[in-house]
């Protein structure tokens, strides 16, 4: 078992149809493939959280990284668990927020995300938080 995360940057302005669009289809790939996670969009950018079998994280992620609606599509960190964090959600969601912000602040010095210097386990304490789980 393996966890993985990425940011992105949308490539054009997104609709709340095109966020539900793209959960909708996040929801069902994930469960085919017994993949969990999280997907934070805030300010026009993606982090996003996947666990499962490794050549399942990989064949998600350069799918991930072909998808038009994302652009500067950067891997930060993929590592062998011994167990899933997000295991009750084949893909939860988190929208901007001003509790979302603050909780980026927090981690990330500004009220966007900037996940540059963050590793693998500082985003997914970022996720989590963001999700309400300790």
């Amino acid at each position: 078992m393996y966890r993985l995360a990425y940011t992105s940057a949308v490539s054009r302005p997104l609709t709340k149809a095109d966020l539900k669009q793209i959960l909708s289809v996040s929801v069902s790939r994930n469960k085919a493939e017994k993949l969990t996670g999280a997907l934070c969009f805030s300010r026009d950018i993606f982090v996003q959280v996947l666990e499962g079998r490794r050549h399942r994280l990989n064949s998600a992620f350069r799918r991930i990284a072909r998808d038009p609606r994302h652009e500067d599509v950067e891997l930060i960190g993929l590592e062998p668990i011994e167990e899933r964090i997000f295991g009750n959600w084949s893909m939860a969601f988190v929208d901007d927020s001003e509790e979302v912000r603050g909780i980026i602040l927090k981690h990330c010095g500004l009220d966007r995300l900037v996940v540059d210097s963050l590793k693998l386990a500082d985003v997914t304490a970022l996720v989590r938080e963001m999700l309400g789980k300790p």
